[in-house]
């Protein structure tokens, strides 16, 4: 865990977060306010631009 506040926790990425975040990144919605409408993520993207952490256990 990165911090912690009230209901807000911001922790790293983990392998378990890559489908909802390919999920997110391939909305033109969300991505208006990321890198542009037309800048889909796939998987593939995604992958390179995040470094992903293994999940401790």
């Amino acid at each position: 865990m990165i911090f912690r506040e009230d209901r807000l926790t911001v922790r790293l990425l983990t392998e378990d977060d890559k489908p909802l975040l390919v999920q997110w990144l391939s909305k033109p919605t969300v991505l208006a306010y990321y890198e542009g409408r037309d800048n889909l993520h796939d998987t593939e993207t995604s992958i390179k631009t995040f470094i992903w952490m293994k999940t401790r256990k």
